[in-house]
């Protein structure tokens, strides 16, 4: 288990202080995709993307499922994940793994399941490396 101390001790080490550096910017990088994700989901909800299924009306019940929860879920990460606070990577992760579920078992629910589901299975494992790399650079002696 990684140690809570990590991301609150004050740095004292370069390599240290860049990792953290790194860490923020693809924290920061990821809410701005959330961002952009939250903005093509209330598209999608109001009708304005050009698909025969885009209003939230006309959907069927499991893509309205789907849509309702992603447009809370999103921007919440989104806030979380900018602040670096760790309930924002707790409700990024539960939004990934939402939307990797349903795109897994229905990919219908969006335009590009194949991209979605490589783009939140890199995002992961470059987070698991990078907390990996915090890890052993705060407890290297």
């Amino acid at each position: 288990m990684i140690d809570a101390r990590i991301l609150d001790a004050p740095p004292t080490d370069p390599t240290e202080i860049w990792a953290r550096f790194a860490f923020s910017v693809f924290l920061r990088l990821l809410s701005v995709v959330f961002l952009v994700l939250t903005l093509m989901v209330w598209a999608s909800a109001v009708g304005y993307l050009d698909n025969s299924l885009t209003r939230f009306d006309t959907m069927p019940t499991q893509t309205r499922i789907y849509v309702a929860v992603l447009a809370v879920l999103n921007p919440v990460a989104c806030v979380g994940l900018w602040a670096t606070l760790s309930w924002g990577r707790t409700v990024w992760l539960i939004a990934s793994a939402f939307q990797l579920g349903f795109v897994l078992t229905d990919p219908s629910v969006t335009q590009y399941p194949d991209a979605l589901v490589a783009f939140h299975l890199s995002c992961l494992t470059i987070y698991v490396a990078m907390r990996l790399l915090l890890h052993r650079v705060a407890n290297k002696e």
